[in-house]
């Protein structure tokens, strides 16, 4: 990664007059690579969803929030003698205060109705109400990605069911909730792809129990992060998990249900079906509910 950025620079350095980073890296990665280029006045970086303004000697990194939220507006002065720059930063909320382009409302109108056309490819009424919440449903990113929610509890019974409950558990990396959002009231199919806009399938996957441990040690360690997971049926008591109230047998192999992301090894290092304490992974048919998410939780609700 480093090297190509370096090998970026390189390229564009001689051409321009200022050069900026634009990232998507952990705030540490974004450290290092203000270390390697100290003349880069700026690097605009994203991942961790949060607003954060921080300097490295004379390198500035910013970040604003994610989900449209903030955004982070810089203005340069360039002085082509010195080749000095001057760089003031704004952090500003998105709100109704703004108003609206035409422009950008004619591009949001097209991509809505996109939007609505690839829904009804999975599900025939998009703003079929499917429940009806009268508790809300926290979905919010800070939430989802450090403790059990409530939503994270429908997502996770909602894979289960996908399977007619037949799993020992089931777990969601709270990374896939994308709506950073509580949802209230009539909660419509829409709602809950913008819930998940991903998708992706359940998988059934019989894990061994000391690599199941793993997991979900990892998964609570990794608290604050996109790896956060998200349960059903296991639990933490103590220093111990428990699977279906019963403490976890390390040489046992249970059936989970797990996002299909998960098994990648992208959030949590070594969980793929390369793993030799991965016993087998179902792959189910496009007609079963288990193939996409979505309509596994919009199957939920409708009938609980």
């Amino acid at each position: 990664m480093y090297e190509e950025i370096q090998r970026a620079y390189n390229d564009i350095k001689d051409k321009v007059d200022v050069v900026i980073g634009l990232t998507h890296l952990t705030l540490e990665q974004d450290k290092k690579v203000a270390e390697m280029f100290p003349n880069i006045p700026l690097i605009m970086g994203g991942h961790e969803h949060t607003n954060t303004y921080e300097h490295v000697e004379d390198v500035i990194i910013a970040k604003a929030d994610a989900n449209a939220k903030t955004a982070y507006i810089h203005r340069f002065e360039y002085d082509p003698e010195t080749k000095k720059v001057e760089l003031k930063s704004e952090l500003k909320e998105i709100n109704d205060q703004i108003p609206a382009d035409k422009n950008v409302g004619e591009i949001v109108t097209k991509w809505q109705g996109i939007l609505k056309n690839k829904i009804q490819d999975i599900v025939p009424n998009p703003y079929e109400v499917v429940y009806k919440a009268k508790t809300p449903l926290d979905a919010t990113e800070t939430a989802i990605r450090s403790v059990q929610t409530n939503m994270g509890q429908i997502i996770t019974k909602a894979m289960s069911f996908a399977y007619d409950n037949k799993v020992d558990c089931a777990l969601v990396n709270g990374g896939s909730v994308r709506i950073d959002d509580v949802l209230e009231g009539e909660i419509n199919v829409i709602d809950i792809f913008r819930v998940l806009p991903y998708g992706g399938a359940v998988l059934k996957v019989e894990i061994k129990g000391n690599l199941l441990k793993e997991v979900l040690d990892y998964g609570f360690n990794a608290a604050g992060t996109g790896a956060y997971l998200q349960r059903y049926n296991a639990n933490k008591v103590d220093e111990s998990w428990q699977i279906a109230n019963e403490p976890i047998n390390l040489d046992k192999v249970y059936t989970v249900a797990f996002s299909d992301y998960l098994l990648r090894g992208l959030d949590i290092p070594g969980l793929s079906d390369k793993n030799p304490d991965v016993i087998s992974v179902y792959k189910q048919k496009e007609s079963e509910l288990s193939f996409d998410i979505r309509k596994a939780i919009i199957t939920y609700l409708k009938n609980n």
